[in-house]
């Protein structure tokens, strides 16, 4: 069995390989105290043993304690993706190793359903829009807090300000919660909108746009027409990595 781990930045993440497109994946907040050494335990409580394949934005420190957790309670294999030498396409980055994993896992992902061009939208504590352009070649994107993100910042950096659910999407906010609500999510769907619209000025009206993440189906709901939704689409291109990689070390 080969199981599929996406370590994000508030969330984990992660799935049987077999499950990719007809389960979805089981997702935890992490724990306050020994994040790591609790995400490993609560995973290997549903699925023990097999071999794992992680994606993780996280530090070095806590992906080696993840990792000495996993195989401590009997994981076979652990192996972290990273970006290859080769990539399937050109990166934007000067530096290719600079991008996030988990970025070009979900390019990937898009290209090997979608051709180029393509726009690809990812949608948790950061939203992330990139760009496959014809080639392909990847152009660039942009990042920007998530409407939680956003919501949280307020309260931190004000006095006397409430957040109310993330369900709360006044226009007319008539108390700070719901002015919170409104504004917040009004500049994370109209900020995804925007820059939407104008990628697709420069690839083509018709390029699709496919979102993910863990804010992806409040991004989809008001934005029905012209994202399609893909909660796999990192694990798509994190399975599609590993088989790559093990055709590759048999030549």
């Amino acid at each position: 069995m080969m199981g599929l781990i996406d370590l994000g930045n508030t969330r984990f993440k992660w799935m049987a390989a077999q499950d990719l497109g007809q389960r979805l994946p089981q997702a935890r907040v992490y724990a306050q105290t020994h994040p790591a050494v609790a995400a490993a335990a609560q995973i290997m409580a549903t699925q023990a043993g097999g071999s794992w394949r992680i994606a993780s934005v996280r530090d070095a420190t806590f992906n080696a304690r993840f990792c000495e957790s996993l195989k401590s309670l009997g994981a076979e294999a652990v192996e972290f993706a990273t970006i290859p030498a080769r990539p399937e396409f050109p990166l934007a980055y000067a530096d290719p190793s600079r991008l996030g994993i988990d970025r070009y896992l979900c390019l990937l992902a898009a290209y090997r359903a979608f051709g180029a061009p393509v726009i690809v939208i990812s949608a948790g504590t950061a939203v992330t829009i990139d760009a496959l352009g014809n080639g392909p070649v990847h152009l660039g994107g942009v990042i920007f807090p998530g409407v939680s993100l956003m919501r949280r910042s307020l309260a931190a950096q004000t006095d006397r300000i409430e957040i109310g659910a993330i369900s709360n999407q006044p226009l007319y906010g008539q108390s700070t919660s719901e002015c919170v609500g409104g504004g917040t999510y009004w500049a994370f769907v109209g900020g995804v909108r925007d820059i939407l619209q104008r990628m697709r000025r420069d690839l083509g009206q018709t390029t699709p746009a496919i979102v993910t993440g863990g804010d992806a189906g409040l991004l989809h709901a008001a934005l029905p027409q012209q994202l399609k939704l893909d909660a796999w689409l990192l694990f798509r291109g994190l399975a599609a990595l590993a088989k790559k990689t093990q055709i590759q070390q048999r030549r």
